[in-house]
Protein backbone atom coordinates (compact mmCIF):
# COMPACT_ATOMS: atom_id res chain seq x y z
CA UNK A 1 0.00 0.00 0.00
CA UNK A 2 1.07 4.12 -0.30
CA UNK A 3 1.01 5.98 2.85
CA UNK A 4 2.13 9.52 0.38
CA UNK A 5 1.80 10.48 -2.90
CA UNK A 6 4.47 13.19 -3.27
CA UNK A 7 3.22 16.25 -5.26
CA UNK A 8 5.63 17.03 -8.24
CA UNK A 9 4.26 20.42 -9.06
CA UNK A 10 6.51 23.69 -8.59
CA UNK A 11 6.05 27.51 -8.39
CA UNK A 12 9.16 29.19 -9.56
CA UNK A 13 11.22 25.85 -8.92
CA UNK A 14 10.19 25.57 -5.73
CA UNK A 15 8.32 22.58 -4.94
CA UNK A 16 4.93 23.40 -3.58
CA UNK A 17 5.22 19.63 -1.10
CA UNK A 18 1.25 19.69 -1.56
CA UNK A 19 1.61 16.09 -0.78
CA UNK A 20 -1.07 13.73 -0.59
CA UNK A 21 -1.25 11.53 2.81
CA UNK A 22 -2.92 8.61 4.41
CA UNK A 23 -1.42 7.43 7.84
CA UNK A 24 -4.33 4.76 8.23
CA UNK A 25 -2.80 1.55 7.11
CA UNK A 26 -6.42 0.11 6.28
CA UNK A 27 -6.74 3.02 4.19
CA UNK A 28 -3.98 2.88 2.07
CA UNK A 29 -4.80 2.50 -1.71
CA UNK A 30 -2.61 -0.59 -3.18
CA UNK A 31 -0.07 -0.63 -5.30
CA UNK A 32 1.11 -4.25 -5.37
CA UNK A 33 -1.90 -6.79 -5.45
CA UNK A 34 -1.28 -10.27 -5.10
CA UNK A 35 2.39 -10.03 -5.50
CA UNK A 36 2.21 -8.17 -8.45
CA UNK A 37 2.50 -4.44 -9.61
CA UNK A 38 -1.06 -2.85 -10.01
CA UNK A 39 -1.29 -1.59 -13.13
CA UNK A 40 -2.88 1.36 -14.32
CA UNK A 41 -2.23 3.21 -11.08
CA UNK A 42 -2.87 3.14 -7.37
CA UNK A 43 -5.89 0.85 -6.47
CA UNK A 44 -8.39 2.37 -4.25
CA UNK A 45 -11.15 -0.23 -2.80
CA UNK A 46 -14.10 1.83 -3.15
CA UNK A 47 -14.78 1.50 0.52
CA UNK A 48 -12.33 3.58 2.76
CA UNK A 49 -9.27 4.19 0.60
CA UNK A 50 -7.76 8.01 0.24
CA UNK A 51 -5.71 10.55 1.03
CA UNK A 52 -5.72 13.91 3.11
CA UNK A 53 -4.25 16.70 1.64
CA UNK A 54 -3.72 20.49 2.63
CA UNK A 55 -4.61 22.09 -0.56
CA UNK A 56 -7.78 23.84 0.20
CA UNK A 57 -10.17 24.16 -3.35
CA UNK A 58 -8.70 27.43 -5.41
CA UNK A 59 -11.67 29.74 -6.49
CA UNK A 60 -10.52 29.39 -10.37
CA UNK A 61 -9.26 25.88 -10.82
CA UNK A 62 -8.78 23.49 -13.03
CA UNK A 63 -8.45 19.84 -12.22
CA UNK A 64 -7.13 16.87 -14.41
CA UNK A 65 -6.97 13.69 -13.99
CA UNK A 66 -6.40 9.87 -15.35
CA UNK A 67 -8.53 6.89 -14.17
CA UNK A 68 -10.43 3.79 -14.62
CA UNK A 69 -13.49 2.71 -12.49
CA UNK A 70 -14.35 -1.08 -11.52
CA UNK A 71 -17.93 -0.12 -11.11
CA UNK A 72 -20.45 2.29 -12.81
CA UNK A 73 -23.57 3.96 -11.54
CA UNK A 74 -21.96 4.72 -8.11
CA UNK A 75 -20.50 7.47 -6.64
CA UNK A 76 -16.45 7.92 -7.13
CA UNK A 77 -14.61 11.00 -6.91
CA UNK A 78 -11.39 11.29 -7.92
CA UNK A 79 -10.31 14.50 -6.26
CA UNK A 80 -12.63 16.43 -4.06
CA UNK A 81 -13.95 18.93 -1.16
CA UNK A 82 -16.92 20.93 0.02
CA UNK A 83 -17.38 23.39 3.26
CA UNK A 84 -20.13 23.99 5.68
CA UNK A 85 -22.26 26.43 3.40
CA UNK A 86 -21.85 23.62 0.25
CA UNK A 87 -19.45 24.89 -1.73
CA UNK A 88 -18.00 22.36 -3.29
CA UNK A 89 -14.77 20.98 -5.93
CA UNK A 90 -14.50 17.82 -7.40
CA UNK A 91 -13.86 15.70 -10.63
CA UNK A 92 -14.94 12.27 -10.78
CA UNK A 93 -18.11 10.14 -11.38
CA UNK A 94 -21.37 10.79 -9.35
CA UNK A 95 -24.34 8.30 -8.21
CA UNK A 96 -25.51 8.54 -11.41
CA UNK A 97 -22.94 7.23 -13.33
CA UNK A 98 -21.57 9.92 -15.53
CA UNK A 99 -18.83 11.77 -15.29
CA UNK A 100 -18.79 14.92 -13.53
CA UNK A 101 -17.06 18.07 -12.33
CA UNK A 102 -18.89 19.80 -9.17
CA UNK A 103 -18.88 23.49 -8.52
CA UNK A 104 -20.18 25.92 -6.36
CA UNK A 105 -23.66 24.09 -4.78
CA UNK A 106 -24.10 21.81 -8.28
CA UNK A 107 -22.18 19.63 -10.29
CA UNK A 108 -21.84 19.70 -14.12
CA UNK A 109 -22.10 15.81 -15.80
CA UNK A 110 -20.24 14.79 -18.89
CA UNK A 111 -21.00 10.88 -20.56
CA UNK A 112 -22.05 7.55 -18.88
CA UNK A 113 -18.75 5.76 -17.14
CA UNK A 114 -18.26 2.48 -18.66
CA UNK A 115 -16.35 0.02 -16.17
CA UNK A 116 -12.78 -0.83 -17.05
CA UNK A 117 -12.19 1.92 -19.58
CA UNK A 118 -9.43 4.72 -18.82
CA UNK A 119 -10.43 8.39 -18.42
CA UNK A 120 -8.78 11.17 -19.02
CA UNK A 121 -10.98 14.34 -17.60
CA UNK A 122 -10.68 17.72 -17.57
CA UNK A 123 -12.85 20.05 -15.54
CA UNK A 124 -12.13 23.49 -15.42
CA UNK A 125 -14.12 26.20 -13.95
CA UNK A 126 -13.96 30.58 -13.10
CA UNK A 127 -16.26 33.35 -12.39
CA UNK A 128 -18.68 32.67 -15.53
CA UNK A 129 -18.20 29.35 -16.98
CA UNK A 130 -17.44 25.74 -16.41
CA UNK A 131 -16.30 22.97 -18.46
CA UNK A 132 -15.74 19.44 -18.70
CA UNK A 133 -14.25 17.48 -21.24
CA UNK A 134 -13.77 13.48 -21.23
CA UNK A 135 -11.71 11.22 -23.24
CA UNK A 136 -11.60 14.88 -25.37
CA UNK A 137 -15.27 15.64 -25.73
CA UNK A 138 -15.44 19.50 -24.19
CA UNK A 139 -19.37 20.78 -22.95
CA UNK A 140 -19.32 23.99 -21.07
CA UNK A 141 -22.32 25.82 -19.43
CA UNK A 142 -22.70 29.13 -17.70
CA UNK A 143 -21.65 28.54 -13.71
CA UNK A 144 -22.79 32.07 -11.63
CA UNK A 145 -20.86 31.40 -8.30
CA UNK A 146 -17.72 29.50 -7.74
CA UNK A 147 -16.14 27.98 -4.64
CA UNK A 148 -14.66 29.65 -1.72
CA UNK A 149 -14.09 26.69 0.47
CA UNK A 150 -11.43 28.31 3.16
CA UNK A 151 -11.48 25.01 5.70
CA UNK A 152 -11.42 21.81 3.72
CA UNK A 153 -8.78 20.54 1.84
CA UNK A 154 -8.74 18.24 -1.33
CA UNK A 155 -9.07 14.30 -0.34
CA UNK A 156 -7.85 11.92 -3.32
CA UNK A 157 -9.81 8.52 -3.73
CA UNK A 158 -12.54 10.87 -1.96
CA UNK A 159 -14.90 13.59 -1.10
CA UNK A 160 -13.91 15.00 1.98
CA UNK A 161 -17.35 16.43 3.07
CA UNK A 162 -16.83 18.99 5.80
CA UNK A 163 -13.67 16.67 7.42
CA UNK A 164 -16.10 13.43 6.77
CA UNK A 165 -14.59 11.40 3.32
CA UNK A 166 -17.34 10.18 1.19
CA UNK A 167 -17.61 9.15 -2.73
CA UNK A 168 -14.86 6.80 -2.33
CA UNK A 169 -13.19 6.07 -5.44
CA UNK A 170 -13.65 2.19 -6.69
CA UNK A 171 -10.86 1.73 -9.24
CA UNK A 172 -7.21 2.93 -10.09
CA UNK A 173 -5.87 6.31 -10.63
CA UNK A 174 -2.86 7.37 -12.33
CA UNK A 175 -2.74 11.43 -12.14
CA UNK A 176 -4.08 14.10 -10.40
CA UNK A 177 -3.07 18.16 -11.23
CA UNK A 178 -4.72 21.02 -10.18
CA UNK A 179 -3.93 24.13 -11.43
CA UNK A 180 -4.92 27.72 -9.31
CA UNK A 181 -6.24 29.06 -12.52
CA UNK A 182 -8.65 28.54 -15.98
CA UNK A 183 -6.18 26.55 -18.18
CA UNK A 184 -9.13 26.62 -20.81
CA UNK A 185 -7.22 28.04 -23.60
CA UNK A 186 -3.87 25.12 -22.57
CA UNK A 187 -6.55 22.25 -22.43
CA UNK A 188 -5.88 20.43 -25.72
CA UNK A 189 -2.26 20.76 -25.37
CA UNK A 190 -2.50 19.42 -22.05
CA UNK A 191 -4.57 16.27 -23.00
CA UNK A 192 -3.01 15.67 -25.98
CA UNK A 193 0.85 15.64 -23.87
CA UNK A 194 -1.72 13.50 -21.13
CA UNK A 195 -3.63 11.29 -23.37
CA UNK A 196 -0.13 10.06 -25.16
CA UNK A 197 1.24 9.50 -21.86
CA UNK A 198 -1.20 7.44 -20.98
CA UNK A 199 -2.31 5.53 -24.47
CA UNK A 200 -6.16 7.57 -24.24
CA UNK A 201 -7.07 8.80 -27.78
CA UNK A 202 -9.27 11.94 -28.01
Amino acid sequence: TVSKWYDQSTTSGVPNANHAVQTSAASQPKIVSGGSLVTGGLDFDGANDFFETSLVPPNVATLISVANWDTSNASGLIIGARDSVNQRSYIGQISSGFTAVGVSASSFAGPSVVAGDDYLLYGSYSGSTRSLSTNGVLLTDELGTVPNNTTQGYSIGAFNDIGTSSGFMNGTIQEVIVYPSDQSDNRTALEANIGEVYGIAG
